[in-house]
C-alpha cells in the first residue's frame, strides 16, 4: 500500500514539475533563405527601324516642280523584288509620303503623287545568261548607273516621279550605286549619282517585299 502511494506521489510530482517549467524549448527554426536577386538580362540593342533612309535631291531639270517641290527631309523606303529567266531585279522606292503598295503587283498600280509629294524609283537589275532550269539570284554589290540594262551584268537607273505623273530621269549619269547588305526580307545601300541637271545622293535600308 505504501509502495503504491509512493509511486502515485512521484508521478504527481513529475507532472507538477512539467507544468511549472513549461514545455521543453523547441529547436529554433532555421532562418529563411533570402533570395538573391538575379541581375537583369542585358537588353538587346534596338533594331534599326525598317525603311530608314536619307536622301538629297537637287535639280534644275525642267520637269522638276518650281512650286511645291518634294522635300525628302524625312523619306520612307520600301523595296520590291522581281525575277524572270536570266534576270533578277529589285526596285527601291523612296518617298516623302506614306506609300500604300506592299506587293509588286500593287506597286505596278501605283498612282501619281499629290502636290508636294515625290517618289524616287531606283531600279537595280542583274542580268546574266543561265543554264536551263537555273535561277539567277539577286546579289549585293555595285550596280552601274552609267550603263543600260544588258550592257553590264549589274546595272541601275533612277526615275523621279512628281505631281501629275511626270517622270524625271537622268541623262548620261555618272556616279555609283551600291547594295551594301541583302537578306531575304531587307535591302540596304547607298548612291551618289548626277547628270547635267540633277544630283541624287543618300542611303537606304528598306523592307524587301
Amino acid at each position: 500500500m505504501t509502495s503504491n502511494r509512493a509511486i502515485a506521489l512521484s508521478v504527481l510530482a513529475g507532472a507538477c514539475l512539467l507544468v511549472a517549467c513549461g514545455k521543453p524549448a523547441e529547436k529554433p527554426a532555421a532562418p529563411e533563405a533570402v533570395p538573391v536577386a538575379e541581375a537583369p538580362a542585358p537588353e538587346a540593342p534596338a533594331a534599326a527601324p525598317a525603311g530608314v533612309t536619307k536622301v538629297t535631291v537637287t535639280s534644275t531639270n525642267g520637269a522638276w516642280p518650281k512650286e511645291n517641290a518634294p522635300d525628302f527631309a524625312s523619306p520612307r523606303a520600301i523595296a520590291f523584288k522581281d525575277s524572270s529567266i536570266g534576270v533578277a531585279s529589285v526596285v527601291v522606292v523612296l518617298t516623302n509620303y506614306d506609300f500604300a503598295p506592299t506587293t509588286m503587283a500593287e506597286y505596278r498600280k501605283r498612282t501619281s503623287p499629290e502636290p508636294g509629294q515625290g517618289r524616287i524609283e531606283l531600279s537595280l537589275v542583274r542580268q546574266k545568261q543561265v543554264a536551263p532550269g537555273e535561277t539567277l539570284e539577286f546579289v549585293a554589290g555595285m550596280y552601274d548607273p552609267t550603263k543600260y540594262q544588258g550592257q553590264a551584268e549589274m546595272t541601275s537607273s533612277f526615275s523621279i516621279v512628281v505631281t501629275g505623273g511626270t517622270s524625271l530621269s537622268l541623262s548620261s549619269p555618272t556616279g555609283t550605286v551600291e547594295v551594301t547588305s541583302l537578306t531575304a526580307d531587307s535591302i540596304s545601300g547607298k548612291f551618289d549619282v548626277k547628270d547635267k541637271w540633277t544630283q541624287l545622293s543618300g542611303e537606304f535600308s528598306a523592307p524587301l517585299k
